[in-house]
C-alpha cells in the first residue's frame, strides 16, 4: 500500500515543522511573553477582583452594621449611667436640703411635702420615696406615667418599704466600692419596672432614713432609643424581658425576644465580648447585640440593641451586579491599552539587553542613549548612571588603594598582612628593613607565636594587643597582632605590627635603676631615724611630756610607713629584674592570718571596725613563703581597713577549694568603680574617685600582691565590688601535701638528700 493510499502526502512533515517553528517563535517572542501573561493575569484579576470587591463591600457593610450595633450598645450603657448620675444629683438635692434630715428624724410629713415636692417637680422626677429609719414610707411622689404635665402627680404615705432590696442596706449603713448609694430595678403595678437609685439621709453621722429616686423603665428606654438610633430591650439574669421599645403586642413581643438562661449566662460570663443573635420580626430580619447591664457595683441584668439587617443583603446584591459590569469594561480597556503599551516596551528593552551585554564584557563606556520619561527611560538613565558610577568608583578605588599603599609604606613601624591561610600577602618597607638583618627564618617566627597565642586565648589576641618582645642583637622589637574582621564577623586574615622599642626599653631600665638607687639612698638615713626613734621611745618615755611623746610616736609611725613603701619599691625592682626569690615551705595559713590581724588590731580598733576571721578547724597547710604571704595578707587587710568607714566590717574567710586553699578578704567600704577595677593591679595606681587625704601609700600593694601570688603558681583577683557596698578580694595557695605530691611524681629526688626539701622560686614579671 502506498502513501497515497494511506492519505499521507509528502508535504505533511513540512507543514508540521512550520507549525512547530511558528509556535516556538511565538513563545520565544518578548511580545508574547509580555502580552500573554498580561492577558491571563488581567482576566484572573478581573474575576477575582469582582469576587473580592463584592465580598469586601458586603463585609464592609456587615462590619459597619456590627459597629453600629456596638456603638448603640455603648450609648445604652452611657445613657443608663448618665440617668443614674441624674438620680444622684436629685438624691443629693433632696438629702441635703436644709431641714429634711430633721423632718425625717421627727417624721414630719408636712415639712417633707413642703421641702421635697418642689425638688421632685423641678427635676421632673418620675418616682421619689422617703422612708424613716425603719423603712416606713414618709413620702411617696409618683408622677403619672405617660403624662407630660409636671403637676400630674400623686402623694402617698404609710407603706412598708423595708422589704425593698436596697432599703435595708441603705438603712444599715452598708457601703459598696463606690460609696453608700445603691441601685435596683423594681416592678410596680400598673406602671411596670422602675429604675431606682437610693441613698441615706443622715443627721449628725447617724442614718435617720432613706431617699429613693426612680425613673419608669419604659420612658428611659424610649429616651435611649432616640440617642442610640436602635431598639432597646432589657432582660433579667434569666432571659426574661423586662421592657422593650420594639413594636407589637406585649406578650407576643416578649415571647419572640425571650432568650434562654444558658445564653444569658454566656453573656454574663464574657462581659468583654459582644454576643449577637438574629431574629425575624413581622417578616423582617433583625440583628441583636447583647451586653451586661451593670450600674455601680450592682448587676441589673442584660440588655440588647436591635437593628433591621435586610438592607445588607439588598446592598450586596446591587453591588455585585455593578462591580461585575465595571470589571468587564475595565478588562476590555486593559487589553487594548496593554497591547499598545507592549509595543513601546519591546524595542528599548532589546537595546537595554545589548548594552548590558557590552557592560558585562567590561566596556563601561557604553550608554543606552534612550531618552524617555517613563519607567523604561528611568531604567535606561539609571543604567547609564550606574555604568558612569562604576567607572568613577573603579577610579576612586584605584586611587584609594594607591593612598593606602603609600600610607602603609610610609609608616615607621613594620606592618605584615597575611591571609586566612597564614600566607604573607603584604609587607611594608619598614618591616623589610627590620627583618632584613635578623637571623634566617625570624620573619615567620613572631607571626607563628602570635597566632598560636591567639588560638589559645592568650592576651596577645586582637582584643588586647599585648606586646610580644623579641631581641635581635642589640635591638628590642615588639610584635602586636590583630585579626581583620568584616562587619558580618567573617575573618579575612591578620595584621602583625613590628616596632623597634629599644629606646623605650632603655628608658625603662634607667628609670628602674634610678628608683632602686634612690630607694637605697633613702633607706640608710631612714633606718637611722627609725632606730633612733625606737630607742627614744624605749628609754625616754618618762622624760617627755605628752605633746613631745605624740610627736615622737608620729615620727616613728610615719618613718615605718615610709620604710614599708621603700621596701615595696625595692621588691618591685627585684620583680622587674627577676631576682626576687621565694622560700616555699609548708605553712599554717590560719596562723599567718591571725598574726597579721593582731598586727593591725590597733588600727582596726582606732577606726571602730568589726574584724571577723572565719577559719575551718581542718584547714590544711599550704606550700608558701610565709613572709610573702603575710605581706599579701597585710596589704589586702590594710586596704580594707583604709577604705572602710567607721562602724563597718572586715571579714577574712578561708576554705578548701579542690587542691588549693582560697582566702577571701571582704569589707563593707566605699567600693571600686567599674573603670578603676581593670587597673587595680597596675603599679602606682590609686583611684581618683576615692579621696586619699587619710590613706597613705604608693599604689604598689595590689601590684606586689599579684606578683607574689602568681610566683606561687596561683592567682589573685577582685571577686566583686560595687560603689558604696564594699569589695571582696580573693586569692589561692596550693595545699602543701598536694603540691609536694605533684613535685615528687614529676621531679626525682636525690636519695642522699631525702630528709628535707626546701622549695625556692625566683620571681620574674
Amino acid at each position: 500500500m502506498g502513501k497515497e493510499d494511506m492519505g499521507i502526502s509528502d508535504a505533511s512533515p513540512g507543514i508540521l515543522h512550520r507549525i512547530i517553528r511558528i509556535a516556538d517563535s511565538l513563545t520565544s517572542s518578548i511580545r508574547t511573553k509580555i502580552v500573554l501573561p498580561y492577558i491571563i493575569l488581567t482576566l484572573a484579576v478581573a474575576v477575582v477582583g469582582t469576587f473580592v470587591v463584592t465580598q469586601l463591600v458586603a463585609g464592609s457593610l456587615k462590619e459597619r452594621f456590627v459597629n453600629q450595633l456596638v456603638d448603640s450598645g455603648r450609648v445604652v450603657s452611657d445613657s443608663v449611667v448618665q440617668k443614674e448620675r441624674e438620680h444622684l444629683e436629685v438624691l443629693r438635692a433632696m438629702a441635703f436640703t436644709e431641714g429634711v434630715n430633721d423632718a425625717v428624724a421627727s417624721k414630719d410629713i408636712h415639712t417633707l411635702n413642703e421641702l421635697l415636692v418642689p425638688v421632685a417637680v423641678n427635676h421632673k422626677v418620675h418616682r421619689a420615696e422617703v422612708t424613716d429609719d425603719l423603712g416606713r414610707e414618709l413620702l411617696s411622689f409618683r408622677h403619672h406615667k405617660g403624662s407630660d404635665d409636671v403637676r400630674d402627680y400623686t402623694l402617698t404615705t404609710g407603706a412598708d418599704l423595708s422589704t425593698w432590696p436596697i432599703v435595708g442596706p441603705i438603712l444599715a449603713g452598708q457601703l459598696d466600692q463606690y460609696g453608700d448609694k445603691f441601685v435596683m430595678l423594681l416592678k410596680e403595678e400598673p406602671s411596670g419596672y422602675v429604675f431606682y437609685t437610693g441613698g441615706p439621709i443622715k443627721q449628725e453621722e447617724q442614718t435617720v432614713g432613706a431617699v429613693l429616686v426612680g425613673t419608669y423603665l419604659g420612658d428611659l428606654l424610649a429616651d435611649i432609643k432616640r440617642e442610640a438610633l436602635a431598639d432597646i430591650t432589657f432582660y433579667d439574669d434569666t432571659g426574661k424581658v423586662l421592657a422593650t421599645t420594639l413594636p407589637g403586642g406585649e406578650e407576643q413581643i416578649e415571647d419572640l425576644l425571650q432568650v434562654t438562661p444558658t445564653f444569658c449566662q454566656s453573656i454574663l460570663a464574657r462581659p468583654e465580648e459582644t454576643l449577637r443573635h438574629s431574629l425575624t420580626l413581622h417578616g423582617r430580619p433583625y440583628e441583636m447585640a447583647f451586653g451586661t447591664l451593670r450600674i455601680r457595683d450592682t448587676r441589673l441584668g442584660i440588655f440588647s440593641v436591635t437593628l433591621p439587617s435586610n438592607f445588607i443583603l439588598q446592598k450586596a446584591a446591587t453591588s455585585r451586579i455593578q462591580f461585575g459590569i465595571l470589571f468587564t469594561l475595565a478588562t476590555v480597556l486593559v487589553f487594548v491599552i496593554g497591547y499598545l503599551i507592549s509595543r513601546r516596551i519591546i524595542v528599548p528593552i532589546i537595546h537595554l539587553v545589548q548594552t548590558s551585554r557590552a557592560v558585562a564584557a567590561g566596556d563601561l563606556s557604553q550608554q543606552t542613549g534612550i531618552r524617555r520619561s517613563d519607567e523604561i527611560g528611568i531604567l535606561a538613565r539609571s543604567f547609564d548612571q550606574m555604568t558612569q558610577s562604576l567607572q568613577e568608583r573603579t577610579r576612586e578605588l584605584e586611587e584609594e588603594a594607591s593612598k593606602i599603599r603609600a600610607i602603609v609604606e610610609s609608616i615607621a613601624d613594620g606592618v605584615i598582612v597575611e591571609d586566612g591561610e597564614g600566607q604573607i600577602i603584604m609587607m611594608n618597607p619598614a618591616a623589610e628593613r627590620m627583618l632584613r638583618n635578623m637571623s634566617e627564618g625570624f620573619p615567620a617566627r613572631p607571626i607563628r607565636e602570635l597566632l598560636a597565642l591567639h588560638a589559645m586565648g592568650e592576651p596577645s589576641a586582637a582584643d588586647s594587643f599585648e606586646d610580644r618582645r623579641f631581641e635581635a642583637g642589640d635591638r628590642v622589637i615588639s610584635a602586636r597582632e590583630a585579626t581583620v574582621v568584616t562587619k558580618d564577623g567573617a575573618e579575612l586574615g591578620k595584621v602583625v605590627v613590628f616596632r623597634d622599642i629599644t629606646r623605650e626599653v632603655e628608658v625603662d631600665r634607667l628609670k628602674d635603676e634610678f628608683i632602686t638607687n634612690v630607694s637605697h639612698e633613702l633607706r640608710t638615713p631612714l633606718t637611722i631615724i627609725k632606730g633612733s626613734t625606737d630607742v627614744l621611745m624605749l628609754t625616754a618615755k618618762d622624760k617627755l611630756d605628752e605633746q613631745q611623746w605624740k610627736f615622737l610616736s608620729r615620727i616613728n609611725e610615719r618613718s615605718g610607713e615610709l620604710e614599708t613603701i621603700i621596701g615595696k619599691v625595692l621588691d618591685m625592682t627585684h620583680i622587674e629584674a627577676g631576682t626576687l626569690g621565694l622560700n616555699l615551705t609548708p605553712a599554717s595559713l590560719d596562723g599567718l592570718i591571725l598574726e597579721v590581724m593582731d598586727s593591725l588590731r590597733e588600727r582596726i580598733e582606732e577606726k571602730q571596725l568589726a574584724a571577723i576571721v572565719q577559719l575551718p578547724d581542718d584547714l590544711p597547710q599550704v606550700l608558701a613563703d610565709r613572709n610573702r604571704v603575710k605581706q599579701v595578707l597585710r596589704d589586702l587587710i590594710s586596704n580594707a581597713c583604709n577604705y572602710t568607714t567607721p562602724g563597718g566590717e572586715i571579714t577574712v574567710t578561708t576554705y578548701t577549694d579542690g587542691d588549693k586553699v582560697r582566702v577571701d578578704v571582704e569589707d563593707t567600704g566605699v567600693g571600686i568603680s567599674k573603670p578603676d577595677q581593670s587597673r587595680l593591679f597596675t603599679r602606682f595606681f590609686r583611684s581618683l574617685e576615692v579621696p586619699h587625704d587619710d590613706v597613705r601609700g604608693a599604689g604598689l600593694g595590689l601590684y606586689m600582691a599579684e606578683a607574689l601570688i602568681e610566683a606561687h603558681g596561683e592567682r589573685i583577683w577582685l571577686e566583686r565590688s560595687e560603689p558604696g557596698e564594699g569589695s571582696v578580694f580573693s586569692f589561692t595557695l596550693p595545699i602543701a601535701e598536694s603540691q609536694e605530691s605533684k613535685e615528687a611524681n614529676s621531679l626525682p629526688l636525690d636519695a642522699g638528700n631525702a630528709e628535707a626539701v626546701e622549695h625556692h622560686t625566683v620571681l620574674r614579671r
